[in-house]
């Protein structure tokens, strides 16, 4: 278990769910100013909707729980990609040093995406192409991070996901309304800030 704890990265998770509940709050916010009928209720300072088009309790906890599923799949897979360059380099990490196999590492990385995506299927469509679209993107970055610069602008694609696909959710897959009132900087502000730091890193 602590290998599997390991190589999911998972002292680095509650960035990524805090990321998709800061995302659903804002959807949920734009789409309550959005509906003409102003259908909306505060929990102290969390908004919910109350319209009849409002996302079920379900949809909610998928649209906050698809970007972990895909975070920690990309993770595993990571390591099952780069197994041979950590043999050498990092030979502690789980792969390598024999405490998870690699075909294993593979089937359960792939197995988290496929969740990631059928907890999507609860939500509107442009959330789950968003997901679709993020699963992609983790394998492609996965497969190629270490022969290539430009994949991080696939991994900052990444980051802006995890708070774009609840954000999409929350506010019934209305991009229009989330660019006009402003909730998309939030994505933006979450790509700059790894690419941000990958440019400085490599200077």
């Amino acid at each position: 278990m602590r290998a599997w704890l390991e190589i999911m990265r998972i002292s680095n998770a509650p960035t990524v769910v805090s990321n998709a509940i800061a995302g659903a709050v804002l959807g949920t916010i734009v789409r309550i100013i959005e509906d003409e009928r102003g259908h909306g209720v505060w929990a102290g300072e969390i908004p919910w909707r109350t319209d009849s088009d409002a996302p079920s309790s379900a949809a909610l906890l998928a649209a906050l729980t698809a970007p972990l599923l895909a975070y920690l799949g990309g993770m595993v897979l990571n390591d099952a990609f780069d197994s041979t360059v950590d043999a050498r380099e990092r030979p502690a990490r789980p792969i390598p040093s024999g405490r998870i196999a690699r075909s294993h590492a593979f089937a359960a990385g792939f197995a988290l995406l496929a969740a990631a995506t059928l907890a999507s299927t609860l939500l509107a469509p442009m959330a789950l192409a968003a997901t679709v679209l993020l699963c992609v993107a983790i394998v492609v970055y996965d497969s190629f991070h270490t022969r290539s610069i430009a994949s991080t602008m696939l991994l900052a694609l990444c980051r802006a996901l995890a708070s774009l696909i609840p954000m999409l959710a929350m506010s019934n897959g209305d991009f229009e309304a989330l660019a006009r009132r402003g909730a998309i900087a939030l994505p933006v502000a979450l790509a700059a800030w790894p690419l941000g730091l990958s440019i400085v890193a490599r200077w």
